[in-house]
């Protein structure tokens, strides 16, 4: 059994501060991120789409089945 000096559940305490302010700043960094990456799909998307004068929606069903089913084990 380890007993904690006041000195040491200080220290631990600013230690736990710190730890959680950065995984913080991790988790909205990668949030912020994923929302980019989200926006440059869908503007690649809609690209597609004004060059294909087409939208995913308007695609043959066979077509939309095989993209969606992509990667998809059986």
């Amino acid at each position: 059994m380890h007993l904690l000096t006041p000195k040491g559940v200080s220290q631990k305490l600013s230690l736990t501060i710190h730890f959680l302010e950065h995984k913080q700043a991790e988790f909205e960094h990668l949030e912020n991120e994923i929302a980019s990456f989200k926006a440059e799909v869908s503007q690649q998307q809609s690209r597609l789409g004004d060059l294909n004068g087409t939208t995913s929606d308007a695609l043959p069903e066979k077509t939309r089945n095989s993209e969606s089913s992509e990667g998809a084990t059986v």
